[in-house]
């Protein structure tokens, strides 16, 4: 175990001493930044009124530390400000963009085997360089549980026989809704296990009288709804995977959990 520490404080040094942050890079992750939030979806997530903390979307580190055996017992004492994740991955043609929702609690009100704490669950979006600044939507897959579902924007030349499909071989179409001056996706999650889905759903859309909070992006807000039924709260978009190492959500994992034991 020694061993295995001194490693993971070695590959620390280095990567602290090679992370002398270009400002090519700033411009990057700004670049990122403005194109996550660009298509970032409008986000409906159902509560349910036994625990309605237990389906606000937060960041991992909500009750100020980053280790992942006692989320479940801080969700009454935690800040559940909204956030989500973002990653930008880029080739030549397309961007590639991944949204995570972090939940402290994927819970039930049944059997309680299928309880567990830090529940995260997210998009994949495929946008297409077509010229313009933030491109064009092509795609958008979402996962529930364990499985995989497609959505298409309406009029898509994408053809049924190529698209990545879901476990059941469909796929489904994507619902836009204007703001900021630009259209942006829609998504919709279930309240307890949180299965991700394109908007519409059958629990939640945001009809008067329904429990369940309406989630709009930002790059610097981070609302903290004012109960399980609120429909404009502002999320804040971040960087899963940062160029300096101190916002690193894995590095950080990684080394709290590491030097307090939990291996």
């Amino acid at each position: 175990m020694k061993k295995v520490k001194f490693l993971y404080l070695l590959i620390a040094v280095c990567l602290f001493s090679c992370n002398n942050t270009d400002p090519q890079d700033i411009t990057q992750e700004s670049k990122d930044l403005d194109l996550a939030y660009r298509w970032a979806p409008i986000h409906y997530q159902d509560t349910d009124s036994d625990d309605p903390l237990a389906d606000y979307i937060t960041r991992f580190d909500y009750d100020g530390n980053f280790f992942g055996n006692d989320n479940w017992e801080h969700l009454g004492s935690g800040n559940l400000s909204a956030n989500a994740y973002y990653s930008v991955v880029e080739s030549s043609t397309h961007w590639f963009i991944v949204y995570t929702f972090f939940h402290p609690r994927d819970w039930t009100d049944g059997s309680f085997d299928q309880e567990h704490e830090n529940d995260a669950e997210g998009i994949l979006m495929t946008i297409k360089k077509d010229g313009s600044i933030f491109g064009s939507f092509v795609s958008m897959v979402t996962v529930a549980h364990s499985d995989l579902y497609s959505y298409l924007p309406n009029g898509s030349s994408v053809l049924p026989n190529t698209a990545v499909l879901d476990d059941e071989g469909d796929f489904g179409f994507v619902t836009f809704q204007n703001y900021d001056g630009a259209q942006h996706p829609m998504s919709a999650q279930e309240a307890k296990g949180h299965g991700l889905y394109a908007f519409p759903t059958s629990d939640f859309n945001g009809t008067s009288g329904q429990d369940g909070i309406i989630y709009y992006p930002s790059k610097t807000i981070s609302e903290l709804p004012s109960s399980g039924s609120d429909f404009n709260v502002k999320y804040k978009l971040i960087n899963i995977l940062p160029n300096n190492l101190s916002g690193n959500l894995w590095y950080l994992q990684l080394f709290e959990s590491d030097s307090a034991g939990n291996n």
